[in-house]
């Protein structure tokens, strides 16, 4: 991606470029903090600890007990990332930058 940029901005343009970049990039990792707690304590532990025929695929893959619901919010986020950019190296604009 850096290089991509790099190749791509104009170079008077980069520092602002670049500098926006990383305060987004760095503002959101507080609110994923957040949000990855209130989702592990509130919905995935619980899922992981409830019975269901969707809970016991998940259970062959992370297990259960302590941590269960942690680790399937790493294997969600995990599977959607890899989604994402198999989905983007497929986006006509992307593939443009070759």
């Amino acid at each position: 991606m850096t290089t991509l940029m790099r190749n791509n901005i104009p170079i008077e343009l980069q520092a602002r470029v670049f500098s926006a970049r990383d305060a987004l990039q760095y503002s959101i990792i507080p609110i994923s903090y957040l949000l990855g707690g209130v989702l592990a304590d509130y919905y995935f532990k619980p899922f992981m600890t409830t019975p269901s025929a969707l809970q016991r695929f998940f259970s062959t893959i992370v297990e259960t007990g302590a941590g269960s619901g942690l680790a399937l919010i790493f294997l969600c986020s995990s599977l959607t990332g890899t989604c994402i950019c198999i989905l983007g190296l497929y986006h006509k604009r992307f593939r443009e930058l070759n």
